[in-house]
């Protein structure tokens, strides 16, 4: 999650500037959940007359804050000055901040492990459903050549044939573990919602797909599904509870 932000902020001294001797930027800030708070300083030395050669100190803070729309990973939060400028106007020194705020999203894990997850699946009767593999197994056949031996008559050869991996055998390999992968699919906590919904089923999205296109296909409204899923939008991948009614 990244984001740029563009401040503009006035400050006010007790008299006439003449001159900006020099300036500085301090960002200071702290996280706590989706929040950074923190403050911008601004610091340095100025004269108030033109023909002066006495320099006078100044020291401003400006506070920030910043809300992310979800939760992020601790300690990922960064704040970084990407321009600063300012202006001067008879007492009023007019600072100009562009900043960007980023951070890394936290991993949604509703379940601990593997039991967990199966006693849910259990207690709310969720269906889970067989989706076509990304990619297809293919395996081509290699036949050699053996020449053939004479043997004389009534006599048989026994030939062993190769413990080779089938390609059928490599597919079922595939489907299960693709089930596993869903073990830690990002679900809602479902046990106090109080609604008519009782089966829900584990939707994996395509490249091509959107949430319409889902919402269709499982007959529900677009909202629901947000509702269910706290998201926005969807990405090749993503994994979504979709609730349905009796059927």
């Amino acid at each position: 999650m990244r984001e740029t932000i563009n401040l503009e902020h006035e400050l006010l001294f007790n008299n006439n500037i003449a001159e900006i001797s020099s300036i500085s930027l301090e960002c200071v800030y702290d996280t706590e959940d989706t929040h950074i708070n923190g403050n911008f300083i601004v610091e340095g030395t100025y004269r108030s007359h033109e023909v002066s050669l006495n320099q006078e100190s100044f020291n401003f803070k400006i506070p920030f804050t910043y809300e992310f729309a979800s939760p992020i990973e601790e300690g990922s939060a960064a704040v970084n000055v990407k321009d600063f400028t300012y202006n001067v106007s008879a007492d009023t020194l007019t600072i100009f901040i562009e900043y960007e705020v980023a951070a890394e999203k936290a991993e949604v894990k509703l379940f601990e492990d593997k039991a967990e997850f199966e006693r849910f699946i259990n207690d709310h009767e969720v269906d889970i459903e067989d989706f076509p593999l990304a990619e297809e197994v293919i395996k081509e056949d290699i036949s050699e050549e053996v020449e053939e031996e004479v043997v004389p008559e009534k006599e048989e050869v026994e030939k062993i044939p190769e413990e080779t991996e089938t390609e059928e055998e490599i597919i079922m390999e595939e489907q299960t573990e693709d089930r596993a992968s869903l073990d830690n699919a990002i679900l809602e906590d479902l046990n106090n919602r109080e609604d008519t919904y009782i089966t829900y089923h584990i939707h994996i999205c395509t490249e091509d797909e959107t949430l319409e296109s889902i919402a269709n296909r499982y007959k529900i409204s677009v909202e629901i599904i947000k509702d269910y899923n706290n998201i926005e939008n969807i990405t090749n991948g993503t994994k979504l509870i979709i609730p349905c009614g009796d059927e």
